[in-house]
């Protein structure tokens, strides 16, 4: 399954997605500048 990421709007394979509770997703290189930025989403999901 594909989905598109939040924030750049890149459409990925969900595997390859940062899913958040908010059923949104970000993809890797979103996810890891929110994690350079401290940023992170408090509604993540493990």
């Amino acid at each position: 399954m594909k989905a598109r990421c939040h924030q750049c709007g890149m459409i990925r394979s969900t595997k390859d997605l940062v899913r958040c509770e908010s059923r949104s997703f970000l993809c890797f290189s979103c996810w890891n500048k929110k994690l350079k930025e401290n940023e992170l989403p408090q509604n993540f999901q493990n």
